[in-house]
């Protein structure tokens, strides 16, 4: 039996979407692992699914002030990479117990795959020594890779400013995000074979190798054109427990009326 291990740090909408993944592998009679955040541990082992704790406090952490000013608030973008910066400060000292809880629940899962959020640090690691073993999952676009006609969600709630510009802001972010990842990968690269960990090695690895999926429908976000073949937009999926719910008739005219 194959076994798929889902990593993902973040609120309710950066978990749902794994466990409508894992709802479709089960099916396929893979064997389910998750690691969340603690506060999912009810959730995740009611549906029978083996389940790895991280440290609530990083949960705790992105539903403060600061956490959601960066991740949906409407400051300006000076404020946003402001409350940027002091959020990956805090998440610095959460990052050494989290990436330790990331390697041991790999090692004691032993997954053939590895699918996880964009926050989830360790598994990157895992893809430089074990390529093709993992994908990156994300419910949401504008976060990893460029698109030319919106910016970074960091920058100002993802606001047009030119190709040039959004670009760049795509640019600075991943390099924040590559010094972060080094900083916290170097000492656990000894333990993989891996022969080399630069920021140029990381970036690479992160924007043109891992396979990633954005699980969003292409008719709200339409797959960029300069995205390569490794990034797919796979339309949103979600558990069959929710399947239940039924629009209202006013909610089916006005889809009729506008399909």
């Amino acid at each position: 039996m194959m076994k798929v291990l889902f990593q993902s740090i973040g609120t309710r909408g950066d978990i749902e979407p794994f466990l409508a993944q894992a709802e479709i592998l089960k099916a396929r009679g893979w064997q389910i692992g998750c690691q969340f955040p603690e506060q999912f541990r009810e959730t995740v082992e009611g549906l029978s699914y083996t389940f790895y704790g991280l440290d609530k406090r990083f949960l705790e952490m992105l539903e403060s002030q600061v956490g959601q000013a960066v991740m949906g608030g409407s400051d300006g973008w000076l404020n946003r990479i402001k409350n940027f910066f002091a959020l990956a400060k805090s998440g610095m000292e959460l990052q050494d117990i989290l990436m330790q809880q990331q390697e041991q629940a790999i090692y004691d899962f032993e997954p053939d795959k590895i699918i996880y959020h964009p926050k989830c640090v360790y598994p990157l690691l895992w893809e430089l020594a074990y390529p093709e073993n993992t994908t990156l999952l994300c419910p949401l676009p504008c976060i990893v890779h460029e698109v030319k006609e919106v910016s970074a969600m960091t920058f100002n709630g993802n606001g047009n400013y030119g190709a040039l510009l959004n670009i760049a802001s795509y640019r600075i972010i991943n390099v924040i995000r590559s010094l972060v990842f080094n900083r916290s990968l170097k000492k656990y690269r000894k333990q993989l074979p891996i022969a080399n960990l630069s920021l140029q090695v990381i970036n690479r690895c992160m924007l043109k190798k891992t396979t990633s999926v954005y699980t969003i429908s292409p008719s709200l976000f339409p797959r960029p054109r300069n995205w390569k073949d490794h990034i797919q937009i796979t339309g949103y999926f979600e558990r069959s427990n929710q399947n239940s719910w039924q629009p209202n008739q006013a909610l089916l005219d006005f889809m009729k009326q506008h399909p």
